[in-house]
This record gives structure tokens, sequence and C-alpha cells, in this order.
């Protein structure tokens, strides 16, 4: 009994003599799986690494549009007014009565007898938007621009009449309750001298006490439209969702990441030799569904740039 006392004393005061030792060392090396002898001047350093995998961007888009369909109105002459008269009237929430936009007005009314003819119209602010919503984690850049049909594919087209694209400029317009969701367009260097301001319909509604006046377009904004062919805007749009898929707080987006853009046409089209696009419709009021009589004008160019964040995978080096 006395040996087996003796001898665990001494293994005691043994591991205690290499604590304190190692505790007091200045040195260290790598320590390397296995066993390692101890003595008064040996330290270990476990090392410790990291990797990581790339960010994971998932992109969704959704784009809506309109019918996109417009109607030169040369209008008829009226024997009780002795007047011109809008020809085409009416039609699907009015959108015959809405006439395009013109530089310099700053307000926005709905044609009535023996105005705006010689106009093009169908500008109600459905028939004639876009919408773009980013509903992805990573931002995008879209560009919007446009290419006017050639003389072989819609004759009217090659006859000076300009396809044209505004952007909201004064959130003001909107009314009180409705959510400025348009914001950050810019438009090109080549473009930005050949543009106009004016007030369109946006086909929204204003938040309203009323039924008569919440209405779906009786909203009116000031609008900036590019001239000429090609013209390009440009908008970054933000993500819905964060990388781990929480949404984002709009308050913490510098633009937004649903907006809208629309059309607009302006230039009288040339009769031609091809008349027979002329009138071939049967209908007071042409269907905003139908194939005929609509010849192509022209088409909306857009252009998706996914915007990742920098990233550089860190690899190990033992």
């Amino acid at each position: 009994m006395k040996k087996f006392v003796k001898e665990t004393s001494k293994k005691f005061a043994t591991g205690a003599l290499a604590v304190l030792a190692t505790i007091g060392s200045a040195s260290a090396a790598n320590l390397t799986p296995g066993d390692m002898p101890i003595n008064s001047t040996t330290t270990g350093d476990i090392p410790v690494y990291g990797y990581q995998t790339s960010k994971v961007y998932n992109y969704e888009l959704n784009v809506t549009w309109g019918a996109m369909k417009f109607v030169f109105d040369r209008g008829v002459y009226n024997a009780d007014t002795d007047l011109l008269t809008k020809k085409v009237t009416g039609g699907e929430n009015d959108v015959w009565d809405w006439c395009e936009a013109v530089p310099g007005s700053e307000s926005v009314s709905k044609a009535t007898t023996g105005q705006r003819v010689g106009e093009w119209c169908g500008f109600d602010g459905r028939n004639n938007k876009v919408t773009v919503e980013n509903k992805g984690n990573g931002n995008v850049r879209l560009n919007v621009g446009c290419t006017e049909s050639s003389a072989s594919t819609a004759p009217m087209s090659s006859q000076g009449v300009d396809l044209q694209l505004g952007f909201v400029t004064d959130s003001g317009a909107y009314g009180e309750g409705l959510d400025h969701l348009q914001d950050g367009w810019e438009l090109s260097d080549e473009t930005e001298g050949n543009t106009f301001t004016a007030y369109m319909n946006t086909g929204e509604s204003e938040a309203a006490s009323s039924a008569e006046d919440a209405s779906p377009g009786n909203v009116t904004a000031e609008m900036q439209f590019a001239k000429g062919t090609n013209q390009i805007g440009s908008v970054v749009m933000q993500r819905k969702f964060e990388l781990d898929g929480s949404l984002v707080s709009s308050g913490e987006q510098d633009n937004a990441r649903l907006v809208k853009f629309y059309v607009n046409i302006h230039g009288t089209p040339t009769l031609g030799a091809n008349e027979t696009n002329l009138d071939v419709s049967t209908e007071a009021n042409p269907s905003l569904t139908s194939t005929t009589p609509w010849e192509q004008i022209g088409t909306i160019n857009l252009t998706f740039t996914p915007m990742e964040e920098a990233t550089t995978p860190i690899f190990p080096t033992p």
C-alpha cells in the first residue's frame, strides 16, 4: 500500500511540472496527429481551416405588357358640329379616347368631339404599359430600347412614325396613397439630348374614398420620352430576396425592384401604295384581342444583365 501511494504521488508531481513548463514556453510548432513527446520546451498549435462555396443567385423576372395596339385617327366630318370628330372612340376601358403624349403638355384628358384628331390613340396607361419585376436574389440591370419595323414589314412605320419610350419623372403626380415604384431610370448619352417631357395616363388607381375617384386610369404623371430609333433607357432593378432567402426591406434599396415604362407614338403615317391596311376592320372599335387589322410598327427590346457581387472562392492552404 505504501508503495502504491508513493508511485502515484510521483506521477502527479511529474505531470504538474510538465504543465508549468508548457505554459511558460515561447516556442511553438504545429501538432501532427499521433503521439508527441512532452518536454519543458515544447508547445503545440492545431491549425483551423475554412472553405466557402460561391454565392448562389437565382434570377426570376416577371414581364407583363398591354395589348400594344394603337390607332392613328384621321377623324370623320360631323355635319352637325361642322368639325372633324374622332372616328374611333370608346373601346375597352375607353382606350381609344386617350391620345398620344404631346411635348410640353402639362395635363391629360380624354379626347372629346372635335378634339385630338390626326393623332395616335390608345394610351390609357394599360394598353401601352410594360411592367418588369425582379423576383430573384440578385440585382439586375435592365436596358430598354426599340426597333422600328422596316418598310418591307410595316409600310407605314417607315414614313416618319416614331415609336417612343417614356419613364415617370415626377412621383408626386401619382397622388397620395399610391406607391412610386418606377424610380431609377436613366437615359443613354445618345438619347439624353433628344427627349421631351409630357404627361400621360399611368393606368394606376389613386387611393380614394369613393369608387368613382378610384376608377382605373385616373392617375397621370409627368414623364420623359425619348425620340428617335433605338433609344435606350437603363435601370438597376433591386433584388427581392437576400441570399439567405429573407425578404429585403424596401427601405434598404437604392432603386425599385418593380419598374414600369410606357410607349408613345408620334408622326403621321403616309397612306402609301398599300391601302389595304386602311379601315379593314368592320368594327366601330378595333378589338385589342384580334390579329387584324393590326400592322406591326416595331418592337420593344429588353436586355437583362445579372449583377452578382464580386466573389472569389478561398481555397485552404495547409
